[in-house]
């Protein structure tokens, strides 16, 4: 086997009779049947790398507790949000379906709590990023007799939102799910395969060649090699480069 160094890519050349096959660094020639190896580096750019593991909508704690449901009418074991040890940012289920905080005024005693929260004010569009909503807990017929501390809410691809909730002001009041809101979730993302790190992963390719490639083709490969990274669930801003 010989090491065939152009000024696109480094490639290992075998036949399957032992043969090797010579070429310049302007063009390479492959018999046809020929087995074709290519080494690559996958960069992530550091921002992209970063910007990725910040982004909420991919780290996040999934809240899943039925009691919350708006529509739950038993109050009879009060929960309080007061206790709950926040950190970061949430998501919320409803028997498996991704559901929001009510943008309305919720009746007292629903949500498993006496107070039940809600968001003082629409939920952002995609295009807004993160931004800052108001909190109210319905009491004593006023819907925003307990104003609890501002959270931050930010809607993400895949039609589902995510929160960065804290301790609410006082017991008992809780964050509400609101049912009406349940969405089937459409983001299933691929996984990033392993093993990676945050910036560089080497990978080694082999491919059967058919005939031979022709310049443009061989200019062509490293888009195409991108195509089927990101199929097989690479992040869809990689950088692909020959060595």
């Amino acid at each position: 086997m010989e090491s065939l160094i152009s000024k696109h890519l480094t490639v290992h050349l075998r036949k399957s009779n032992g043969t090797a096959v010579c070429t310049t660094p302007e063009k390479m020639s492959v018999l046809k049947g020929g087995l074709l190896l290519l080494q690559m580096f996958l960069h992530t750019p550091r921002a992209a790398a970063s910007a990725e593991e910040s982004d909420p909508c991919h780290n996040h704690t999934v809240l899943n507790e039925a009691w919350r449901a708006t529509t739950n009418l038993d109050h009879s074991n009060n929960k309080c949000d007061q206790s709950v040890k926040w950190l970061g940012w949430y998501r919320m289920f409803y028997l498996g379906m991704s559901v929001r905080i009510p943008e309305v005024c919720v009746p007292i005693q629903r949500c498993g709590t006496d107070a039940p929260l809600w968001l003082d004010g629409p939920h952002p569009s995609l295009e807004d990023g993160i931004v800052t909503r108001s909190v109210c807990g319905h009491w004593s017929k006023n819907c925003c007799h307990f104003k609890s501390s501002s959270i931050q809410v930010k809607t993400c691809p895949g039609n589902y939102s995510v929160y960065e909730l804290v301790a609410p002001s006082g017991c008992s009041l809780a964050y509400c799910a609101d049912v009406s809101s349940t969405t089937a979730p459409t983001d299933q993302l691929p996984t990033t395969p392993k093993p990676r790190t945050l910036f560089q992963q080497r990978l080694r390719l082999s491919m059967v060649l058919q005939r031979d490639l022709s310049p443009t083709e061989m200019n062509q490969m490293p888009s195409q090699i991108r195509g089927k990274l990101i199929q097989m669930g690479y992040p869809s801003d990689l950088t692909v480069k020959m060595l």
